[in-house]
């Protein structure tokens, strides 16, 4: 994973943990598939499991739509232009396929407008995240202008 996407995953897992309600914090868990290893590490986690082009994040949060029920959501985070990969894009294809949801996030604002979908198409909310959204932002400001980048 880059830097760049690297720091905005980590903002998006706070964001989550800050807004979710205390049981609901082992919903949203990473998918520790890319990066660089050594050959018995990688030969390790081969064997384990690990497959190119999973998302890197999935929200075990179940939506429902009028055409169809979405199980969960696969979560790619990209940095700038960056696109799927061919080996990502056929993990969005059969996932969908499954009836999960896949979204790629570009910044932090797009990942909570995304939470906000979410909180407010269900009748009960996974997260207080229409709540505490201007919160979370006043006070993580300063922190997030070294990450303008995104």
């Amino acid at each position: 994973m880059k830097q760049e996407e690297h720091k905005l995953q980590v903002l998006m897992v706070k964001y989550w943990r800050y807004t979710c309600k205390p049981h609901q914090e082992w919903w949203l868990f990473a998918i520790p598939n890319g990066g660089s290893r050594d050959k018995i590490t990688g030969a390790k986690l081969k064997a384990e499991g690990v497959k190119a082009g999973v998302a890197d994040l999935f929200l075990a949060y179940p939506t429902g739509h009028t055409d169809r029920n979405i199980h969960g959501w696969w979560i790619e985070v990209k940095h700038g232009k960056n696109k799927l990969t061919m080996s990502q894009q056929k993990f969005r294809e059969e996932m969908m396929a499954q009836n999960y949801g896949f979204v790629t996030i570009r910044d932090l604002d797009y990942w909570m407008r995304f939470l906000l979908m979410l909180t407010q198409s269900q009748e009960e909310t996974p997260c207080e995240a229409d709540l505490i959204h201007n919160l979370f932002l006043e006070e993580d400001v300063r922190k997030r202008s070294s990450y303008s980048s995104f």
